[in-house]
This record gives C-alpha cells, sequence and structure tokens, in this order.
C-alpha cells in the first residue's frame, strides 16, 4: 500500500481523480509525528472528532494532546478534497456559541480550504 497512487479513482467526494491519497499506508509513528506537527500549528483544542473513517486515527492521536478546559473543539480528517464532510461536522455545532469549532487535515487537495480549516501540507495539483 502507497501513500501516493496513480490510477483511476472516484474519490469520497465522488469526484474523479488520477491520484489517490491513501492515508491508510501511513503507520502509527507517522500518525504520531503529524499529530504532533499539527499539535504545535494549533491554538489549545479540549476536544477532537474525527472525520469516519480517515480522521480515526489521528483524532485519537490529537486527543492526547488535547487541554481539557479549553472550549475549542477539534474536527479532524486525513484528507480534504470539496470540505463537505468537515462541513456537515461543523454543523452540530453553530447553535452553541460557547463552542469554537476548528479543522485541521493532513492533506488538503487544491487550492480552496475553508478559513477554519488548517491543511498540514497542501496540494495545488488539480482534480
Amino acid at each position: 500500500m502507497n501513500l501516493f497512487q496513480l490510477g483511476d479513482f472516484t474519490l469520497s467526494s465522488g469526484r474523479k481523480s488520477d491520484v489517490k491519497i491513501d492515508c491508510d499506508a501511513l503507520s502509527d509513528e507517522s500518525i504520531q509525528a503529524l499529530a504532533w506537527m499539527m499539535k504545535r500549528m494549533l491554538l489549545p483544542f479540549g476536544t477532537v472528532e474525527g472525520i469516519p473513517q480517515g480522521g480515526l486515527r489521528l483524532a485519537a492521536e490529537l486527543a492526547k494532546h488535547s487541554l481539557p478546559t479549553s472550549k475549542r473543539h477539534l474536527i479532524v480528517d486525513d484528507v480534504l478534497t470539496t470540505g463537505a464532510s468537515m462541513e456537515k461536522a461543523r454543523d452540530k455545532y453553530l447553535h452553541q456559541p460557547d463552542r469554537i469549532v476548528l479543522g485541521v487535515v493532513i492533506f488538503a487537495r487544491g487550492p480552496r480550504v475553508p478559513l477554519w480549516i488548517k491543511p498540514l501540507f497542501q496540494s495545488y495539483y488539480p482534480l
């Protein structure tokens, strides 16, 4: 299994791509290192939510770095293409004024990333 794969792929967003980013190929040690890097670029956060399936391992690792007194909620995914799954997860918190929602992803595909989401790596490769 390789992190980057060439072929004919249908992404979870429904879009077609000739490049797949498969974060299941990342080792547990790589996920730990990525979580550490993300923790350093983010404001303190209290709770963590992973987008199934891709964000679950990373969310579990990031939760180890949470600050329980923080009112910030972190939504985590591995790869962002359209941002739809992140936006859907965020919608649950729109009517909770005491909750600040942040997002983080390992990879963002393309130049358009919602302002509330921070990518660790961003590709400008067109879909």
